[in-house]
């Protein structure tokens, strides 16, 4: 199956990791005025853990995706990516070097992969399960800013 969307997926997502990195009381996108909610950093494999078991038995998330299997993770070689293992339910992350995948927002793309199941990897199902997770998690100002960043890329 193609994912013909991934790159536009990635480009949005870029775009409000850079907002996050660069604080402000507000942002403005596409003419509408953001306040983000803080995002969460992580210092190791465990943190990222922990959090990985408080978003999957969260009770919104709950009654949004029902219940999960829990999500293991594990170190990553390499800075380019991190991934998600559907066979083993396993998010890969790099702690080394810019520690870039340390982020809420990388970490809520790959829950997003665990729970979209159908279609490309970075299609409708898996946007509308990410900005969904990123609502009930992040709060929903994240959420806007990611729906109207995926808007803005072309991507569905």
């Amino acid at each position: 199956m193609t994912d013909a969307q991934r790159s536009r997926v990635y480009s949005a997502e870029k775009t409000l990791r850079w907002l996050y990195d660069h604080p402000a009381s507000s942002h403005e996108i596409g003419g509408v005025i953001v306040q983000l909610e803080p995002e969460a950093r992580f210092a190791s494999l465990e943190s990222v853990a922990d959090y990985l078991d408080r978003v999957i038995s969260h009770p919104a998330v709950i009654a949004e995706f029902g219940p999960s299997a829990p999500i293991k993770v594990r170190e990553r070689r390499g800075e380019k990516a991190a991934h998600y293992e559907p066979a083993t339910a396993t998010i890969a992350i790099n702690t080394s070097g810019t520690r870039w995948s340390l982020r809420e927002m990388c970490v809520q793309h790959e829950i997003a992969h665990h729970y979209s199941r159908t279609g490309p990897a970075h299609g409708p199902e898996f946007t509308a399960t990410l900005t969904r997770l990123i609502e009930l998690v992040m709060g929903p100002q994240a959420a806007l800013a990611l729906r109207l960043l995926y808007a803005q890329n072309g991507a569905t």
